[in-house]
């Protein structure tokens, strides 16, 4: 007699405190520690799951045998839920990868040294699903460093330091913040008042632990910052960002800054293994800079970024601290 295969009922549902799990090959994936006590589920349950805005139990008849989580971006990252979803997969988790393939996510490339787990840097997949190509169904201090330029005018030199930003900047501030080429593809909008550079440099600008001006002959002519996590799996890598005056461009002053720039800052913060760059696919210029200062094009993010009204494509460009500072190191050997 042919025995009859049992049916197996998977329904999503809140968790709630009487829901434990203490799973050490379940953790081994996770960006937390496998559980040794009560205390510590039942504290993961309250700040990670419960408390979470979109984090449901997996259940087998009614007991939780997993979780799935979704997690909303804010202000610009806001399209991210809405016309794509993304999923980011350790290189080794294949098990992972293939579950999201099997769902329709795409993959996009591999980020090198992304993701901080159990004290090791991790390379991962970043895979995405666009809205239409699934049917979702709703269930409950101070770096010092000149760069000599030519400038335009009479063959006059330039010279091109870095530092930190102060309030009585603004007036030459203003004069590239209020110009709508410098602001195309920056995460802020034009300023149109003195108030919205005071704001910038006073809210942004001077409490951010790495943001320098980009000074021509002491004067601030654009900005560079390298935003990087304080705390959790993501503060071993960092972000570039950076911003010239259109009056410079063509020079060279950027492509220089950031040559300067990405090996001075593995220097100073010994746990940052990645810098990174977001450039908007349109930016080709930005594209340029990386790519001449050793960053690598590792591949496209679809409908990743809600910028200035419009969804767009990403390009994600990275710099590891081996890709840098072995060669740095290695001239400094030869010159000795």
């Amino acid at each position: 007699m042919e025995e009859k295969k049992k049916e197996v009922c998977i329904t999503l549902r809140p968790f709630e405190l009487t829901d434990l799990s203490a799973d050490d090959r379940v953790a081994q994936r996770c960006r937390w520690d496998a559980f040794h006590s009560r205390e510590d589920a039942l504290s993961f349950l309250k700040s990670s799951l419960i408390a979470h805005p979109w984090a449901r139990a997996i259940c087998l008849s009614g007991r939780p045998i997993g979780q799935m989580t979704f997690q909303q971006g804010s202000d610009i990252e806001r399209c991210r839920g809405e016309i794509r979803i993304d999923a980011v997969v350790i290189d080794w988790n294949v098990g992972s990868q293939k579950v999201l393939e099997k769902a329709g996510f795409v993959k996009e490339g591999l980020l090198r040294k992304y993701g901080l787990k159990k004290g090791e840097t991790l390379d991962m997949f970043v895979y995405n699903v666009a809205d239409g190509a699934v049917c979702l169904v709703p269930v409950g201090g101070m770096l010092n460093m000149d760069v000599e330029e030519e400038g335009t005018g009479g063959g006059e030199p330039i010279s091109i330091s870095l530092r930190p930003l102060q309030i009585t900047d603004v007036d030459d501030v203003l004069q590239w913040t209020t110009d709508p080429q410098a602001s195309e593809f920056c995460l802020w909008d034009t300023h149109t008042r003195r108030e919205d550079a005071v704001s910038f440099i006073r809210d942004f600008a001077i409490p951010h632990p790495w943001c320098r001006a980009i000074c021509a002959n002491g004067r601030p002519i654009g900005s560079i910052s390298i935003s990087i996590a304080a705390r959790g799996a993501d503060r071993c890598r960092g972000e570039i960002g950076y911003v010239l005056s259109p009056g410079y461009w063509g020079k060279g002053i950027t492509t220089s800054v950031v040559r300067s720039v990405v090996p001075a800052v593995f220097r100073e913060l010994p746990g940052l293994e990645r810098i990174q760059g977001l450039v908007v696919s349109e930016n080709m210029a930005s594209q340029r800079v990386l790519e001449k200062c050793g960053f690598q094009k590792e591949g496209l993010l679809r409908k990743y970024m809600l910028l200035k009204g419009r969804v767009r494509d990403i390009v994600v460009f990275s710099i590891l601290r081996e890709d840098v500072l072995p060669r740095e190191l290695n001239t400094d050997r030869e010159s000795s």
